[in-house]
């Protein structure tokens, strides 16, 4: 073998070993975060987002007119179904006596009901679009977040000159949606016009970093 062939030799066996080195660490890569990296790429992408903030208006069985809030819920991949859909306020924010909020400490992720809830499951397969409550104003009353269950512990209310500031996010068994971010302030006035009452009912979207 004269210095040529044995020049080419050595590429080729150095070739072949690494690319058995590179072949393993890929299985390796696969075996361990190969489901992940399937949901990643190929995987169901949840989306939310807050519908109109204006509200819808609505009437409650006993005739006090109302104003309902909803969010949208969709899957960017709409055949790659996401199981067992909740959205859930994940963090909330009241203010302190200087103005400055503070966040409020929480038991745990609190789900919020979908739309007609009682004609659905607590848990949805979402592929097209659904729609999520995301809180409501009686005349005369205050604000409430509509979630799913009433803890004692937790204040759901929005009243008369008072804000808050809650992060959202709906889960699935497989992925997680984008953090929406969201103020909802009232000051204590109610008009049946939908332009004048997005003035005094403000229900709108911050930035994740916004905290004030």
């Amino acid at each position: 073998m004269n210095d040529s062939q044995f020049f080419w030799y050595m590429i080729c066996q150095w070739t072949l070993t690494i690319a058995t080195i590179a072949g393993t660490i890929i299985l390796a890569v696969v075996a361990l975060w190969g489901h992940i990296i399937r949901i990643r790429l190929l995987g169901p992408k949840l989306r939310i987002a807050l519908k109109n903030p204006k509200g819808e208006v609505s009437m409650f069985s006993d005739n006090v007119v109302s104003r309902y809030y909803h969010l949208r819920v969709w899957n960017e991949r709409r055949t790659v179904p996401a199981h067992n859909v909740r959205v859930v306020i994940k963090t909330l924010y009241r203010p302190c006596a200087d103005g400055t909020m503070s966040q409020i400490t929480l038991s745990g992720p609190l789900q919020l009901a979908w739309f007609f809830q009682g004609l659905n499951p607590q848990f949805q397969t979402i592929g097209a679009e659904s729609t999520c409550d995301l809180g409501h104003l009686r005349k005369g009353e205050h604000f409430q977040l509509t979630t799913l269950f009433h803890h004692i512990s937790f204040d759901h209310t929005v009243k008369k000159d008072q804000k808050i500031i809650v992060i959202l996010l709906a889960l699935s068994d497989e992925v997680e949606s984008n953090e929406l971010k969201l103020e909802i302030a009232w000051d204590g006035t109610w008009s049946d016009d939908s332009d004048e009452m997005v003035k005094h009912m403000v229900v709108k979207q911050l930035d994740n970093r916004t905290r004030s």
